[in-house]
């Protein structure tokens, strides 16, 4: 993946360290590695259908600055979508609200991505 990434990053001119960095990290383990309220916006696509998606939307909120905000896009809870988790780990939008907010995050309305999925729009402190 961090191959993929850079290379698509070099074919936009994207310039590493400048525009974009990369990291290998057990995020369970070390967090973002951001500090505190450091960024504007948080982008998490696809990955709350993890073993501790709590945690990943409390670092989210954790790396945020006041007034930022935490981006969900994730598969709809619907069995006919082509691709995704498994129906048994895969989340659904109420969850999603329901996590941000004991992480400290206001939610925003669920909007409709269709075909295949949803977003949800957090704001930080």
């Amino acid at each position: 993946m961090l191959a993929g990434m850079r290379s698509r990053s070099r074919n936009i001119g994207a310039t590493p360290s400048k525009n974009t960095s990369e990291e290998r990290r057990d995020v369970f383990l070390e967090g973002f590695g951001l500090a505190p309220g450091s960024q504007d916006a948080c982008l998490l696509f696809n990955i709350l259908h993890c073993e501790e998606p709590l945690q990943v939307l409390a670092e989210a909120a954790r790396v945020v600055r006041p007034a930022g905000s935490v981006h969900i896009i994730h598969w709809r809870y619907d069995s006919g979508t082509p691709r995704g988790p498994g129906m048994d780990i895969r989340p659904r939008p109420e969850q999603i609200v329901e996590w941000g907010v004991k992480a400290g995050l206001t939610a925003g309305p669920v909007l409709d991505l269709a075909p295949w999925h949803y977003g949800i729009r957090f704001y930080a402190g």
